[in-house]
């Protein structure tokens, strides 16, 4: 990507953020997340996700689906530290269960299905934990996860489709040691 292309794109993930960013505050769920302070920083999270991964736009879906997994997968992890003996150690068992259990129904049994992508279900699995949204302490919190993670995946879509679009119109062989990704 040239110089020019890295300018373009910068400013179009800037201002894509910063309106994602003042979308979510209009989101009255959003503000159950956190105790009350919201967290715009998932959209932050959802998009390090893509741009790591790989994933193109057309994936999607594929990451929606996953991270929408990934919650209920939070919920049964935090079931399993209310049932007495899993709770041990700040939840190990319980966690360990939850996540053997999340991997092996996943790549076992919906191996092709758009809600199997580990990466993505281990994202909204972290999420769920990281902002409270548990079903029996703060419910809303987990719809406004849900609404911030498709939001974060459409700003990942915006963002990655506008920097495949500048490498095609705008190359330039290399920058530093890395050929594709600023």
């Amino acid at each position: 990507m040239s110089k020019k292309a890295i300018v373009i794109w910068g400013c179009w993930v800037g201002l894509l953020a910063a309106i994602s960013n003042w979308l979510m505050s209009l989101v009255p769920t959003s503000k159950n997340l956190c105790n009350g302070a919201g967290a715009p920083w998932i959209l932050f999270v959802v998009l390090a996700a893509f741009a790591l991964s790989g994933y193109k736009p057309q994936d999607a879906h594929k990451a929606i689906g996953s991270m929408l997994c990934g919650t209920i997968w939070g919920q049964v992890d935090m079931v399993l530290m209310l049932v007495s003996g899993f709770d041990l150690v700040h939840g190990f068992l319980a966690i360990t269960v939850g996540t053997a259990l999340a991997i092996i129904v996943h790549l076992c049994f919906f191996k092709k299905c758009f809600f199997s992508v580990i990466p993505f279900i281990f994202v909204g699995v972290c999420l769920t934990f990281g902002t409270g949204a548990h079903f029996s302490a703060n419910p809303l919190g987990i719809l406004g996860l849900a609404i911030n993670l498709v939001s974060g995946a459409v700003l990942s879509v915006l963002v990655i489709g506008m920097e495949l679009y500048l490498v095609e119109k705008m190359p330039e062989k290399s920058i530093g040691n890395r050929k594709e990704r600023p």
